[in-house]
């Protein structure tokens, strides 16, 4: 009786009931919020991945982690298939009215979470934002500078107008929408506030686990609940797969943990051709670097099958240019350079760079290689500075985790590093890495790599629209990079999903996203 008066008349409770009382319902408040029940394990899918996902509002995720779980949280105006070819999603129709004038239709079934439908103010309130300022140096933001106006015709139609013809936008159109109010409002910070389309929300975000629930009533679909454990360790990750902790681990597992993984029955392993790209960077403002025959050299001392025979145990084909053979717009004429180390300590020799000391036994100079703490990069950095050290050049390796990595790179601070493209769709990608416009933060030319040739190749294929004009455009872009060098292209690494057996009709994407999750079933019986 007394608990109904602290609550309604607490004025009647004399001191220490009021005390109990109230330390009582602090208790009860604390337990509460200390233990979340968990999911049900027959509707929950568990996977880890190595990295954190950096943000849930789409409008600043930039990194693959956050775009992936963006997926799901997210509506977006196209999608890609699991070969990468893209599709209408939010899009129900998407047209050229001329060269300059792109009208996009609405599906009018797309809702947030709070029910209210999509509509095209929505949309354009988005793509306001990634237009935003032309000097604002966001990458996102670089990439939608020509669209001069948006125009609403009805709820489920706007016109985009551009300042010149533009081939590639439409392949630009898989960024997440947040409704009107949030689009233009300030970062979105909380991961629980970010009001989606997709059909999952943020459901718990910690330092060690994600956790998204599904919004729509569907109870035909097995999975309501999808769990991302953080999980930084690679043998922890093996081992969790292992106890059957997990349902999936997707690329970051080195290959000869694979080959342990056949003797465990209740695991399972698929693979696929990945739409990603290994490759060796070097900074243009080092001395050493910017020589040319330098850059040659080091591409001639890399015995690539070796490399790839050995740590990828032939998962793993030879890359020639940045796109994978199966592109059209890929260069036939290109192949991939052969091993041949007398040429590469030749042409160091014509460089001005012999070996050193009175027998000619010590290096011809030293240079520093950063990598990340990825087992597989590090693995195969050390391979690439045994195989230099065979022509006289001292590869140093320095690792160190995602953050600083990309920090160092971005600003210049790296002579050398080895990196993967991943999930990357047209010929763009050219421009996006190697144009001197997109010198960090304005793009990804951490080398800051610049030819005036190649800068205006890059604009003309930009605007052009006629695919066969464009692919001469595209066949010179790849070929002046692969005379130049600012990178050296390595592989194309195969991608590998390894599930519990429970899981059936999960799928790979090409471009590394895990959409198929969703829609995956688990077999009864099975879910320890």
């Amino acid at each position: 009786m007394c608990l109904i008066n602290v609550l309604f008349k607490p004025y009647r409770c004399k001191s220490s009931q009021l005390s109990i009382f109230v330390i009582l319902g602090i208790l009860i408040t604390i337990l509460s919020g200390c233990t979340q029940k968990s999911p049900p394990l027959e509707r929950t899918f568990r996977l880890a991945w190595e990295n954190a996902p950096k943000i849930a509002d789409p409008r600043y995720a930039i990194d693959a982690d956050s775009q992936y779980l963006g997926d799901f949280i997210h509506c977006s105006l196209i999608s890609f298939d699991p070969q990468g070819g893209s599709k209408n999603r939010l899009a129900s129709e998407i047209k050229w009215i001329d060269s300059k004038t792109l009208e996009i239709t609405l599906r009018t079934s797309m809702r947030f979470s709070n029910q209210r439908p999509v509509t095209a103010e929505d949309v354009k309130a988005n793509y306001e934002f990634l237009r935003g300022d032309p000097a604002d140096p966001t990458p996102i933001k670089s990439t939608f500078s020509p669209l001069t106006k948006i125009e609403v015709l009805s709820p489920e139609k706007l016109r985009f107008y551009f300042s010149e013809p533009n081939g590639d936008f439409v392949s630009n159109l898989s960024i997440g929408i947040l409704p009107k109010e949030q689009a233009e409002g300030p970062k979105i910070i909380d991961p629980k506030k970010v009001m989606g389309c997709g059909d999952f929300e943020v459901d718990q975000w910690t330092v060690s686990h994600i956790q998204l629930k599904r919004k729509w009533d569907a109870p035909q679909k097995d999975v309501q609940f999808i769990r991302i454990e953080l999980v930084k360790d690679e043998n922890t990750r093996l081992l969790k797969l292992r106890n059957s902790e997990l349902d999936l681990v997707q690329n970051s597992l080195n290959r000869d943990q694979l080959k342990k993984l056949q003797e465990y029955k209740n695991l399972k392993l698929l693979k696929s051709p990945g739409l990603n790209t290994a490759y060796l960077a070097f900074q243009f403002e080092d001395p050493i670097l910017k020589n040319r025959k330098v850059r040659q050299a080091i591409s001639y001392a890399i015995d690539r099958k070796k490399i790839m025979d050995h740590i990828f145990h032939g998962w793993a084909i030879p890359a020639a240019t940045i796109l994978l053979p199966a592109s059209p717009f890929y260069n036939q004429k290109l192949k991939w350079v052969d091993y041949h180390p007398e040429k590469a300590k030749r042409l160091l020799d014509e460089a001005g760079f012999p070996m050193k000391g009175p027998h000619q036994k010590e290096p011809r100079f030293a240079l520093k290689l950063k990598t990340t703490t990825n087992p597989t990069r590090l693995i195969v950095a050390h391979a690439l500075a045994e195989e230099l050290n065979q022509v006289g050049i001292d590869l140093q390796i320095e690792s160190m985790d995602w953050g600083k990595f990309k920090e160092d790179v971005d600003k210049g601070n790296a002579q050398m590093w080895n990196l993967n493209w991943v999930g990357f769709k047209g010929p763009d990608i050219y421009r996006y890495a190697f144009s001197s416009r997109s010198i960090p933060p304005h793009g990804a030319n951490r080398g800051r790599f610049s030819d005036p040739r190649l800068d205006q190749l890059l604009e003309s294929a930009k605007i052009e629209v006629n695919f066969e004009r464009r692919k001469k455009l595209y066949d010179q872009v790849q070929e002046l990079v692969d005379s130049e060098l600012p990178y050296i292209f390595l592989w194309h690494e195969e991608q590998f999903a390894v599930l519990n057996s429970r899981v059936n009709n999960y799928e790979i994407y090409m471009d590394g996203r895990l959409s198929s999750i969703a829609d995956v079933s688990f077999s009864p019986n099975q879910t320890k």
